[in-house]
């Protein structure tokens, strides 16, 4: 094979010009690579491929890696088209929902043994609002839809709540979880060993070992390898406010990008109400009122709170969650459990912090 590298220069000549054309027909054709069963845009589709895709390889060429868990979902707009927050989260959330149905189902099927699997389609609103924080981050003064594709890695939301948590449920959890990796029903890119500091996590090493094992045994049928990226025993994985699951960032055969997160039933109770907390600490944008039934307080009321305290606080409220959360564990493992905790002194005026009236039900 011969190269030739020309260099040319601004030039009143039309010999320039010439020369140029002569080379450029002296020249093969440059092949167009098309991805075997890639996505297409066309008026018979206008937004994705179709959900049941028969093998991962169909959707995953080698040349084509797909880096920060970047989907190969292609954008119903043009992908590098300035466009506004508003339309990409309405088009991005229309996708998902073509997808939810198709892939709660396959969870549920692989999952009912172990627990209950629920799960949710990113709206536009909250779509929009990761957008709006992550675009004011980056300080970006505009956005394509290729840019907001790559930044939302949890389109799809599913959660396992475990029968009782305990080591018995999750060994036969992860079992289940290996067999849906080998049959390519998901990869998973990332996983996270969530605890609080003190509070025992679910995953052992073990567990670890199957799922990446499983992992690799998948991807020897396909033309993508990603490395499972393990979050476990790293200060990143040790939650100040006691938070304690296994999740996963996982990879659909389409291509579609997705959240699993398993965790037992005392746990559940505690993250369902601490979820409101953390999204008013990350200054999340909340959707609608949440009225508490003991206190009568309602959601605004509780964020503007939230948001009073100083760091002193902030962190007695953080600890006093997170013996919430041990308490949660002990119990889900068979263990004496520590006694109910109260609010810490310093925020004990606070009526509405406290987590059982957040619920509006005991939590003893």
């Amino acid at each position: 094979m011969v190269f030739m590298r020309v260099s040319v220069f601004p030039t009143q000549s039309s010999q320039n010009s010439g020369f140029l054309s002569a080379v450029k027909q002296s020249l093969p054709a440059r092949p167009r690579t098309v991805s075997k069963g890639a996505p297409v845009l066309s008026s018979q589709n206008p937004h994705l491929a179709p959900a049941n895709t028969d093998r991962w390889t169909e959707r995953f060429p080698k040349t084509h890696q797909l880096p920060d868990y970047q989907s190969n979902i292609v954008p119903a707009t043009p992908a590098f088209e300035k466009k506004s927050i508003p339309d990409v989260a309405q088009d991005m959330a229309k996708q998902y929902t073509q997808r939810y149905g198709h892939y709660l189902h396959a969870m549920r099927q692989g999952l009912q043994s172990n627990g209950i699997v629920s799960g949710r389609a990113k709206t536009a609103f909250s779509i929009a609002d990761k957008l709006r924080r992550m675009a004011a981050e980056e300080d970006r003064k505009w956005i394509t839809a290729h840019w907001a594709h790559s930044r939302i890695s949890d389109g799809l939301g599913f959660r396992l709540t475990l029968k009782q948590g305990s080591p018995a449920d999750v060994d036969a959890c992860v079992k289940s979880l290996a067999q849906l990796i080998r049959r390519g029903e998901f990869q998973i890119l990332e996983m996270a060993d969530y605890h609080g500091l003190g509070i025992p996590s679910y995953l052992s090493d073990h567990h670890i070992r199957t799922l990446r094992m499983a992992n690799a045994q998948a991807q020897q049928n396909t033309s993508v390898c990603t490395p499972m990226r393990i979050l476990r025993n790293v200060p990143e994985a040790v939650k100040k406010s006691g938070y304690t699951a296994f999740q996963m960032k996982i990879r659909f055969p389409d291509g579609t990008l997705g959240e699993l997160q398993i965790r037992g039933p005392q746990v559940e109770k505690i993250a369902t109400i601490e979820h409101l907390v953390y999204d008013i600490r990350r200054q999340k944008t909340l959707p609608g009122r949440h009225s508490t039934r003991s206190s009568g307080a309602n959601r605004n009321q509780l964020e503007a709170l939230i948001r009073s305290l100083d760091p002193g606080q902030t962190q007695d409220y953080l600890q006093y969650l997170s013996e919430y959360y041990l308490k949660a564990r002990q119990l889900e493992l068979g263990q004496s459990a520590i006694k109910t905790p109260d609010l810490p002194d310093s925020v004990s005026r606070y009526a509405q912090l406290d987590l059982k009236r957040i619920r509006g039900s005991s939590l003893d």
